[in-house]
């Protein structure tokens, strides 16, 4: 029921990270752990062991983080902090399909993770980030992966001009990740990478 995925951590480190499973065969087994996080929880042991924080952007896996570290600006500037278990990229809508690894899609899940980074380096910052990501977790939670989302504005794109990946598995992606993004926070990634 347990597993192990390795995955990127601080300063570009490779762990293992644990988790409940809830697939086989790329069928949703548990679709209730998955759709509140619990099948997260595993990950308690990674933040025991000093891998991870509670509070934090998603660690991706090697592949995937080599790929995105290739082609979308200042990725790497996730790895100044731990990853963790929940992030204000979770909270505001990420979803578990295969839009999520859409590069457009990472695009706007990086600025929500290189906001978090920034605001971490302060206490007063820490403590808005964990007070933001606390008070719209149930609401993240009750949205599940089955709630009608709200469809955001399009941020200036931090990605490199390169040709488009298609999604590893799933639907086709969507072109404009509304499916990922219910909350608009009127957010760009010009204010926040420059």
């Amino acid at each position: 029921m347990i597993y192990r995925q390795t995955r990127i951590g601080k300063d570009g480190k490779p762990f293992e990270l644990f988790k409940l499973r809830t697939m086989a065969d790329g069928v949703v087994t548990r679709p209730w752990l998955r759709r509140t996080g619990l099948d997260e929880l595993p990950q308690l042991w990674n933040v025991l062991r000093g891998e991870m924080a509670l509070f934090g952007p998603r660690p991706e896996m090697p592949e995937w983080d080599l790929f995105y570290f290739l082609t979308i600006d200042s990725w790497y500037e996730r790895y100044r902090v731990k990853p963790g278990i929940l992030g204000l990229a979770q909270v505001y809508g990420t979803v578990r399909n295969g839009d999520r690894y859409h590069l457009r899609c990472k695009d706007e899940q990086t600025m929500f993770d290189l906001e978090q980074v920034e605001r971490w380096q302060t206490l007063r910052g820490r403590i808005g980030v964990i007070v933001e990501i606390l008070f719209h977790l149930p609401a993240a939670i009750r949205r599940g992966q089955l709630s009608e989302r709200k469809r955001h504005e399009p941020s200036t794109s931090a990605v490199r001009t390169v040709p488009e990946q298609p999604a590893p598995y799933g639907p086709e992606p969507d072109p404009d990740c509304s499916s990922l993004w219910p909350v608009n926070r009127n957010r760009s990634s010009s204010t926040l990478l420059a």
